[in-house]
């Protein structure tokens, strides 16, 4: 994975943790980054795991 891309989901991993604190479960990378088979012009999959309902999202 590019270091840019690396950083970047960082980034975002942190700013989740503010939003969200102790609520945040897990960040998760699939797809093509994940596996590593990524192109130019692949997108980034991830998924985000809240212990909160819908409702207090």
């Amino acid at each position: 994975m590019p270091v840019t891309i690396k950083m970047l989901l960082d980034q975002y991993t942190e700013i989740l943790r503010k939003i969200y604190g102790s609520h945040l479960k897990t960040v998760i990378l699939y797809g093509s980054y994940a596996r590593g088979d990524y192109k130019t012009d692949s997108d980034i999959d991830i998924m985000i795991l809240l212990d909160l309902s819908d409702m207090d999202i």
